[in-house]
């Protein structure tokens, strides 16, 4: 018996990455309905994969037919799919950007808890091949790190100041992504965190860079602690190609 699953935001990656491995899992998975808020795009994926392209995602999620609930993308509006998904039922696999600010984080992992439904976020950085290897080489070879670096650059937008709020969201996404990422790679949680940012010049709310330190304690039958060193930013201008590029 096939699992029927809903797909709410194509997102960038959909023809490279998610269109694929639907395909691949054609023998377990079935899609019965697309929503996309570029109506183009959903009607054209839905004929890819003989689905129904639909309008609303709530309507979708109630569906007697399907049994869960695929976010790909950044949509306009936000999780609300996740929490429909959550009314009706259905698990939830989420590759879209979460909240970024605790409490509204909080309050929407209360809500997917209370409703009982199975949810996956995408967390992509944890099931990247150099990734998987790493954990290898730790287990078997490496030992414990005692240092990480992660940097993340993007060029600057060639309008700062037109940035939006939504945008600026899914850029701290990338940053707790990358955090969960070190904290899987070290299997531990932090002890302490410093954090710094600078506010962009244009928006009081917005930053342009992101930095954070996360100590990790050691073992008990070790003194030895790690140190995860994150930075994140979108401060060099996009026409400094060789900037952008270089690694400290």
């Amino acid at each position: 018996m096939k699992l029927g699953i809903a797909i709410v935001g194509l997102g960038d990656r959909w023809e490279g990455q998610y269109l694929p491995a639907i395909r691949s899992l054609a023998d377990r998975f079935e899609v019965r309905a697309v929503c996309e808020q570029v109506s183009l795009r959903a009607t054209r994926a839905a004929s890819e994969l003989h689905a129904e392209a639909v309008d609303g995602f709530r309507v979708m999620a109630g569906r007697e037919d399907v049994d869960a609930v695929l976010c790909l993308g950044d949509q306009w509006y936000g999780t609300a799919p996740i929490l429909a998904a959550c009314d009706a039922g259905k698990a939830v696999y989420s590759a879209a950007s979460l909240p970024a600010c605790r409490s509204q984080l909080s309050q929407l992992f209360s809500r997917v808890e209370s409703s009982g439904v199975a949810f996956m976020a995408e967390l992509s950085r944890r099931h990247a091949p150099a990734t998987v290897r790493l954990k290898e080489l730790i287990a078997t070879q490496l030992g414990r790190p005692k240092m990480l670096f992660c940097h993340h650059r993007l060029p600057q937008p060639s309008d700062p100041c037109k940035r939006s709020v939504r945008t600026a969201g899914s850029d701290s996404w990338d940053l707790l992504e990358m955090v969960d990422w070190c904290r899987y790679v070290v299997n531990k949680e932090p002890s302490s965190v410093v954090a710094v940012h600078h506010t962009s010049r244009c928006q009081d709310k917005l930053s342009d860079y992101q930095m954070m330190s996360l100590d990790f304690p050691g073992d008990e039958d070790s003194t030895t602690s790690s140190l995860a060193q994150i930075s994140y930013g979108q401060y060099i201008p996009s026409s400094w190609q060789e900037a952008v590029a270089f690694r400290p």
